[in-house]
């Protein structure tokens, strides 16, 4: 799986994650923290990145701007996890199993990794459909 890593995860993640077989880069390292939101969506979509973030883009315009990049293909995993070492466990614990459905389901837009580990799948319908809800 390609990742890219939004601002708010660690940048330590990358070793991490590389070492599990992933290309991997961050939005840090690549300049773009200071980036809109709908820059950085754009720029995973086009370099065909799934990101990875904390992030739950709840507010508009955040929401908005990922709704639709969802809609046109972005794919986000959403780590809901507080702590340092749990967002770790949940990544180490649960990524294979992440990457599995996103490559089973072309339609799958969002993953959120609960704090519990269990994971919520939300495809385009879902997405396409919270997108109607936000902009009414």
């Amino acid at each position: 799986m390609r990742l890219l890593l939004d601002e708010n995860a660690p940048v330590q993640w990358l070793s991490a994650l590389h070492d599990q077989g992933h290309d991997v880069d961050h939005v840090i390292k690549r300049g773009w923290q200071a980036a809109s939101d709908e820059f950085v969506f754009a720029r995973a979509l086009e370099e065909n990145y799934v990101l990875l973030t904390r992030n739950g883009f709840k507010r508009n315009p955040s929401r908005s701007a990922a709704l639709k990049a969802m809609s046109d293909g972005l794919r986000i995993i959403r780590i809901t996890a507080r702590t340092a070492e749990r967002m770790t466990q949940a990544i180490e614990q649960t990524l294979d199993s992440v990457d599995q459905a996103l490559a089973a389901d072309p339609l799958l837009r969002r993953v959120t990794i609960l704090n519990d580990l269990d994971l919520r799948f939300e495809t385009l319908d879902e997405v396409v459909e919270s997108l109607q809800e936000v902009d009414d």
